[in-house]
């Protein structure tokens, strides 16, 4: 399990801070300034990108933190909430194939972040015509995008 740098928690503290107040640029500008680099505060800059509406350049950190050196398997140690932020940028970019994927490997099936994601999922496929919850049955997914009824992204 990987742990937080005594360094990178009070940074981690400011940024959660700014975000709960809805202030994604200047999380990020902060993110920048520190100079930190740990996989925690990476994780942070994806949800800060995330939550700018930057989710092509979230998905990409979050796609080298789930996935290190072009692995093709999720790593156990692998934090969930990693996993999660991954899948959330994947619903972002509307790739609901991928996301459900990966989101079926977490081991981790009664994380608040994994049920969330499923709830969402689940919420999503039921607002779907007959029509299109049946390609859903072949593998076919609908254009409709998926939405979220949460801020994207957790630390």
């Amino acid at each position: 399990m990987s742990t937080i740098a005594a360094g990178s928690a009070g940074t981690l503290d400011n940024v959660r801070k700014l975000l709960e107040e809805g202030r994604p640029k200047d999380a990020l500008d902060l993110i920048n300034r520190s100079g930190q680099k740990t996989k925690h505060i990476q994780n942070a800059r994806g949800v800060c990108l995330l939550r700018s509406g930057k989710h092509d350049q979230a998905m990409a950190i979050f796609r080298d933190l789930v996935f290190p050196s072009g692995s093709f398997s999720i790593d156990p140690d692998i934090p969930t909430v990693f996993q999660t932020n991954y899948v959330t940028a994947l619903l972002m970019v509307n790739n609901v194939v991928i996301a459900t994927s990966i989101l079926d490997q977490i081991e981790d099936k009664k994380h608040p972040a994994v049920l969330r994601l499923r709830s969402t999922i689940r919420k999503w496929k039921r607002g779907l015509s007959l029509f299109r919850r049946l390609l859903l049955l072949v593998g076919s997914y609908p254009g409709n995008p998926v939405s979220l009824d949460f801020p994207p992204g957790d630390l």
